[in-house]
């Protein structure tokens, strides 16, 4: 299986914001190749994550309209902790043109520190996808992930402006609230 495939066949529900489809759909692939492993995911709470998410997902988009963003891209680091940071990036350009440059345009000075997710870090595969278990554990994580970021989104985002979301290194960011 390849992760990457994966997670963008998750794509249209995120940006449909079928938050319960997407965790449902990760957990299954999940839960078939290793129950233990799909239901320690699915036990942690985001609760509290979603709380930090959203406080600072609040302060990142003040930050933009201070700044004049046209879009926040969030990112979180599946390889250091989950680390996660808030980019108002200066440029944005929908996913149908293919070209997710904008997401790394940005001024570090204007860059809100996201919350970790250790317990997800914790969970991850060892390998991104050498093998069926480890591809749709680290799927399910960064599917996890991705909702809990799109149901705080819902709650905060006041701008206008897209909000996207990906891992570390992602090829094709994920619009989670893309009004263009």
């Amino acid at each position: 299986m390849d992760t990457d495939a994966a997670i963008n066949a998750l794509r249209a529900d995120l940006r449909d914001r079928r938050w319960s489809e997407v965790e449902a759909k990760a957990m299954s692939a999940c839960h078939a190749h290793d129950a233990a492993a799909a239901e320690a995911i699915a036990g942690i709470d985001l609760g509290p994550y979603q709380e930090q998410l959203r406080d600072r997902l609040a302060e990142a988009l003040t930050r933009a309209s201070a700044v004049g963003a046209a879009a926040v891209y969030w990112e979180f680091d599946t390889q250091n902790g989950w680390d996660s940071a808030f980019f108002p990036c200066k440029s944005y350009s929908s996913e149908a043109l293919g070209n997710d440059d904008w997401a790394a345009d940005y001024e570090q000075a204007h860059v809100v520190t996201g919350p970790p997710m250790h317990e997800f870090a914790a969970l991850a595969a060892a390998s991104w996808d050498r093998t069926a278990i480890d591809a749709v554990t680290n799927v399910y994580l960064v599917a996890r992930t991705a909702v809990a970021f799109g149901r705080t989104a819902e709650h905060v985002w006041t701008l206008g402006i897209p909000l996207c979301a990906g891992y570390h290194d992602q090829a094709t960011v994920l619009r989670i609230v893309d009004p263009t």
